[in-house]
């Protein structure tokens, strides 16, 4: 089958590990962050009424996008971006990642495999997937490589920050369908291998609510510190 920019996917490996090899990197790279700087693109275009602004981040994006004609002829892409698999399946309707940003690419699918995996949705249940955009949106070296895969250009880097977050999150919403379905697989349904589907929602329940018991403790605690200040204020203390 083909590749287009309205189905990202891509072949989950076969191992139960947190690490991607370089060329799960790369399919994962075009497959997910192509198709999320594909996405950004078209809602910007059509969305900014700041005719200035608008031309100079569509000038920067497309800085992010390699075309599939191009790609051909780049011997050094071909070689160490474009896997094997798009190289069979896509006939132009995958966007595809820029040498530029494509170490950017490689770093965030990383990030985002090991960021959020079965272990974390056992660990924060419904707060998984936000506590993993978290961590993976606050990650400096990444955020870094982002900044400085392209100099050229004088964008304001407020308004990169703003196109790498949306970015990072469409391409972890992307990926995290993945990691949802196995782990329904694994614990959810008449054939799972750990359980039924009653477990699992008592287990995300006990996870939503020992998350809400800590969120409460630390809003008494910081009500009851300011209620002591405020009356070391009014006593003069």
């Amino acid at each position: 089958s083909t590749l287009n920019q309205n189905q990202p996917a891509a072949t989950p490996p076969s191992r139960d590990i947190n690490t991607l090899n370089k060329e799960e990197q790369n399919e994962y790279t075009n497959r997910f962050v192509g198709w999320a700087i594909h996405d950004v693109y078209s809602h910007w275009k059509h969305d900014d009424l700041d005719i200035n602004k608008c031309h100079s981040t569509m000038e920067f994006m497309n800085g992010m996008k390699m075309r599939h004609d191009i790609a051909l002829l780049d011997k050094l892409y071909m070689k160490e971006c474009y896997s094997l698999s798009d190289q069979i399946h896509n006939r132009g309707g995958l966007t595809l990642v820029s040498m530029e940003y494509f170490e950017f690419g490689r770093k965030l699918v990383s990030k985002i495999y090991k960021s959020f995996n079965e272990e974390r949705m056992n660990n924060d249940g419904n707060d998984s997937l936000k506590n993993a955009f978290n961590e993976v949106v606050g990650d400096k070296e990444l955020k870094l490589c982002f900044l400085h895969s392209d100099k050229t250009t004088n964008l304001k880097e407020e308004t990169k920050i703003e196109i790498m977050k949306t970015i990072i999150r469409k391409t972890m919403h992307a990926m995290s369908k993945q990691v949802t379905k196995r782990y329904n697989e694994e614990y959810t349904g008449h054939y799972s291998k750990n359980g039924g589907d009653t477990a699992l929602r008592q287990k995300l329940k006990a996870n939503s609510q020992l998350q809400s018991a800590k969120k409460k403790l630390e809003l008494d605690e910081r009500t009851k510190q300011h209620k002591k200040q405020k009356k070391d204020n009014y006593s003069g203390k």
